[in-house]
């Protein structure tokens, strides 16, 4: 495409449906991430729920996925999946992550009362900024589940000027190196 030749965006309802199926990919496949480690700490599995008390595993999703993800665990919780003879109940709030990474790392202001046992961000971003900043709980990886296409644009006249002087815009020049992936 040339400079200053865009595609039609496409609708604001085709964006939201692509989005929602999006996020109820991402949804689904992160409870059941979630359920499987819960399913490896507490062992066994594959017998009905019993009358023991559930073993419940909270998760804090970010605002804009919250809904996808609410919607995945109520169809998870519905399963009746059990582990050493006790019901898996996936609990999700909605969380800025924000809140959360400050609960990750120890911060004591605006915090959650107890850390999640599973956080799903809006951005792997998060991730990244909470172990550089110590929260040592996490995973080496995160697992990102899905993908969203983000578009840098500006206006014409300041692209020809970065491309007169052989200058790449890219993401560093709007994101720090650590929340840029590099």
């Amino acid at each position: 495409m040339r400079l200053g030749q865009h595609r039609a965006a496409p609708s604001p309802e085709r964006r939201r449906r692509k989005a929602l199926g999006r996020g109820m990919l991402a949804g689904l496949a992160s409870v059941a991430i979630v359920a499987a480690g819960a399913f490896v700490v507490v062992g066994g599995g594959g017998m009905l729920c019993g009358t023991r008390e559930p073993v419940l595993v909270d998760v804090a999703a970010a605002v804009d996925v919250a809904p996808a993800v609410m919607e995945a665990a109520d169809r998870f919780n519905a399963t009746d999946t059990a582990v050493g003879g006790r019901c898996v109940l996936v609990q999700v709030t909605e969380q800025p992550p924000a809140t959360v990474l400050r609960t990750l790392i120890g911060e004591r202001a605006g915090v959650l009362s107890e850390r999640p046992d599973g956080w799903i961000a809006d951005s792997s971003a998060w991730i990244r900024l909470a172990r550089q900043r110590g929260a040592s709980a996490l995973p080496a990886r995160e697992s990102v589940v899905a993908t969203s296409p983000l578009v840098f644009a500006t206006r014409s006249s300041l692209a020809r000027r970065f491309s007169v002087g052989g200058t790449e815009m890219n993401w560093r020049m709007v994101f720090p190196r650590p929340c840029a992936g590099g």
